[in-house]
């Protein structure tokens, strides 16, 4: 037992010291899902689940490593998103409490840029840049009540769209694995987002360090 035990840690030594955080004129290809999602500020005063937004998104990248700290690509992106807000109103003395659904799906493209430091040979941190044009395709409107006092809910499907510019920054945390391949992780970052919706301009930032979770799954050919 102790002779496998041995073997089999000295296999797996061996392949993370051969394992490199960045190679050099290599082109990196990359796929990572990102959840994320909080609460917002309920000003009903209502006991019940305050206002709240999730999003999901899935990403390709396909970029070159110029040196073993710089790379840069192209992104493509296609994401989806519930906004919950909860509200509710009294009329003669009973209570009517209601929520609205807006679901939206888009898609993205755009650029990153990426800086990479190697801790040892096997994990590395980098801080990424993202740039992207994005498109809001359709959004469908849901309200419904609970049971507990009835009232007809509906479902329609609103033709909404929206054009706008995000840019975000990403601390994240990678462990390379072999030949290659290597695994990374971030949980939120700073986001800068500027759209327009109905020849309104809007624009936000957002901090969402702890709020979003991003896993990634990349490989390096030279």
């Amino acid at each position: 037992m102790p002779l496998k035990f041995n073997l089999c840690t000295g296999v797996l030594l061996t392949v993370l010291s051969t394992a490199q955080a960045q190679n050099k004129n290599s082109v990196l290809v990359e796929l990572s899902g990102a959840y994320h999602q909080r609460s917002l500020d309920n000003d009903t005063g209502s006991f019940f689940k305050p206002a709240s937004v999730s999003r999901a998104a899935i990403a390709a990248r396909v970029g070159y490593s110029f040196t073993q700290h710089l790379s840069a690509g192209l992104i493509a992106e296609y994401t989806t998103a519930d906004n919950i807000e909860a509200s509710y109103t009294t009329v003669g003395g009973l209570t009517y409490y209601t929520t609205a659904k807006e679901r939206t799906y888009g898609w993205a493209a755009g650029i990153y840029g990426r800086y990479t430091y190697s801790v040892n040979n096997w994990l590395f941190i980098y801080g990424q840049l993202d740039a992207e044009k994005y498109k809001i395709s359709k959004k469908v409107l849901e309200t419904s009540s609970p049971p507990v006092i009835s009232m007809p809910g509906d479902y329609t499907l609103v033709p909404d769209p929206a054009d706008g510019i995000a840019a975000r920054l990403l601390p994240c945390i990678g462990l390379n694995v072999a030949r290659g391949f290597g695994i990374d992780l971030s949980v939120g970052g700073i986001q800068y987002n500027q759209y327009s919706n109905d020849n309104v301009q809007n624009s936000t930032f957002s901090v969402t360090l702890g709020q979003q979770f991003r896993l990634g799954l990349h490989k390096f050919i030279k």
